[in-house]
């Protein structure tokens, strides 16, 4: 298995904890937002207008605000896991053309590059 591949399944496992203790957070949040709020709206024995519209368009902006911030939390992990299969797909084509590379080298010089280079690190063919 491709070191890239490993890591996608190593990040594959790490986005799942992720997106497990944002929901958490989330969640959380929105319930203190609308504890906070009722508690604002019991405490008070009148309700002007100006308190009600400055209470609604304040709930309401931290409300999008909230999912704003889970929608770029989404995005950022997306590109993650999109970053890591393009890593993937650019090892398996290097691969492929250090493979192709070997047996060019192998047919024209009679010899195989890849122990040749492990000769020169000091290790052992492979």
């Amino acid at each position: 298995m491709l070191v890239a591949q490993k890591a996608i399944e190593g990040e594959t496992v790490m986005q799942q904890e992720d997106l497990a203790r944002d929901r958490q957070a989330l969640a959380e949040r929105r319930e203190a937002l609308r504890t906070a709020f009722e508690a604002d709206l019991a405490g008070r024995s009148e309700l002007d207008a100006g308190w009600v519209r400055d209470a609604a368009e304040g709930y309401a902006a931290a409300v999008e605000g909230l999912v704003r911030h889970e929608a770029e939390l989404e995005r950022m992990r997306r590109q993650r896991v999109e970053n890591l299969r393009a890593a993937c797909e650019a090892q398996e084509r290097a691969m492929t053309l250090l493979t192709g590379q070997d047996a060019v080298i192998r047919g024209m010089m009679g010899w195989d590059a890849w122990d040749e280079m492990y000769k020169l690190s000091g290790k052992e063919g492979r």
